[in-house]
């Protein structure tokens, strides 16, 4: 995964001391190179020098452009390097007196904010010294590189929604606009002539090395598990040929039924550092990218299936990265109310803090319910009497009514992590309705 790129332009007067802010921000390039890119343009005294180096810094495509105040400056030095950038995220920042001595950074700064302000523009900023800002632009710059990726991204569609899952429909052109990603759509049977194409028997060595692992409860899956190792193999065929970033597959009924599989394929894609969802839940596959984006993690696909008290649960149908799991995990067969529906992997999600995230469409603007809490408990939830799905136990902050009041899908992501802060940077920079108990 690449770094973010960081671009800074500092706007200054010739004719005040410089010697107070240069160690200042040469102190904060430092700190930001050790997780970010820097490109650093120099000093900006005048409107047409802001013009010119502005456009030099676009030419490195930043992720994120810093407005550096070093001094008191001319309005229009800054404001002029602003209408240059506009199509993209800017950070402005300012610093305070050192033993007393002041450089006019934050007297320019007033003016400009005041300025920007009476524009309609709403642009991030800071003032103080680097080890109070520069953790603020490395959020930043991440939050910005992981929308500026996803507006160049390609996400595949095999089939559609499944089961009348509108929450899982989606606007092809709104996704675009909003959003950014194109929207490849597959046919199901293009999936079933690529594992045809590929053959059982180059399935054979990994199909080995997967029940080595993962053991088999009992021989006679060694029909379907091949499946699900080939079906694997082709949806790897598929991201390369497509040039996907991501994935969605419509498993129910169809593939899950005919093929037997598809939970695990998925797992083993998303555990090798893929992005995918089932039930081809673009929304969900969105969510997963932002959550990969920031953590370069998995994080589990499931459904929200119960809540009592500050208590919420969360299950799949077998569905799940293996990393998220205490390690035990099983192959079985997967066996619903309308039959046998190939294997999955059955185990229990681990404990540990979480956050709690769902992208998805409104009337007027996408929408993200975020919450937190602490997964307490993992276990495999009884089906048909028998011990099966990956489900944990959710305890929140507060109870599960303040949760449902915002509950907009029937799936979540659950991300063993604090991204809390840094969903909301995304929701900002996108003009996403965030929706939170907080």
């Amino acid at each position: 995964m690449r770094k973010p790129i960081i671009g800074i332009i500092n706007v200054c007067m010739d004719v005040y001391p410089h010697d107070i802010a240069d160690p200042i921000l040469e102190e904060a390039m430092e700190e930001l190179k050790k997780d970010c890119e820097v490109v650093y343009v120099g000093k900006a005294f005048t409107m047409l020098e802001s013009i010119r180096k502005t456009k030099e810094l676009l030419r490195s495509d930043p992720d994120l452009v810093v407005i550096f105040f070093s001094t008191w400056i001319d309005a229009s030095v800054p404001v002029s390097a602003i209408k240059e950038i506009s199509d993209r995220p800017m950070f402005l920042w300012s610093i305070p007196m050192i033993e007393g001595m002041s450089t006019g950074s934050l007297v320019g700064f007033a003016v400009v904010k005041g300025t920007i302000e009476r524009m309609g523009l709403d642009i991030p900023w800071a003032y103080g010294l680097p080890k109070e800002v520069t953790e603020v632009l490395k959020k930043e710059a991440k939050a910005s590189q992981i929308v500026r990726d996803l507006r160049r991204s390609r996400l595949g569609l095999i089939g559609y929604a499944s089961m009348g899952m509108y929450t899982a429909t989606f606007d092809h052109l709104s996704v675009k606009d909003k959003l950014g990603p194109e929207v490849v759509h597959i046919d199901n049977y293009y999936l079933v002539k690529k594992m045809e194409e590929i053959g059982i028997d180059k399935a054979e060595k990994r199909y080995e090395a997967l029940v080595e692992r993962y053991p088999l409860a009992k021989d006679e899956l060694k029909e379907p598990t091949l499946n699900s190792v080939l079906m694997h193999i082709a949806l790897e065929k598929i991201i390369e040929e497509f040039e996907l970033d991501a994935i969605t597959i419509k498993c129910q009924h169809e593939i899950s039924r005919t093929i037997g599989c598809v939970c695990i394929p998925l797992s083993l894609t998303v555990e090798e550092g893929g992005v995918a969802t089932c039930e081809g839940d673009i929304h969900g596959l969105i969510t997963m990218m932002f959550i990969k984006g920031l953590t370069n993690k998995p994080s589990f696909f499931s459904d929200f299936i119960n809540a009592e008290g500050k208590d919420i649960y969360f299950s799949s149908c077998g569905f799940i990265a293996p990393s998220l799991t205490t390690g035990d995990i099983r192959i079985e067969q997967q066996i619903h109310e309308i039959g046998e529906e190939g294997v999955v992997f059955s185990t229990t999600p681990k404990t540990g803090a979480v956050t709690i995230a769902r992208l998805e469409a409104g009337k007027d603007k996408y929408r993200m319910h975020i919450a937190q809490g602490v997964v307490e408990e993992g276990y495999r939830r009884n089906h048909r009497g028998k011990p099966l799905f990956p489900t944990c136990r959710v305890r929140l902050n507060y109870h599960f009514g303040d949760f449902l009041k915002n509950v907009i899908s029937n799936h979540y992501l659950l991300s063993y992590s604090n991204i809390k802060d840094d969903l909301l940077r995304i929701c900002k920079m996108l003009d996403i309705k965030p929706l939170t108990c907080d």
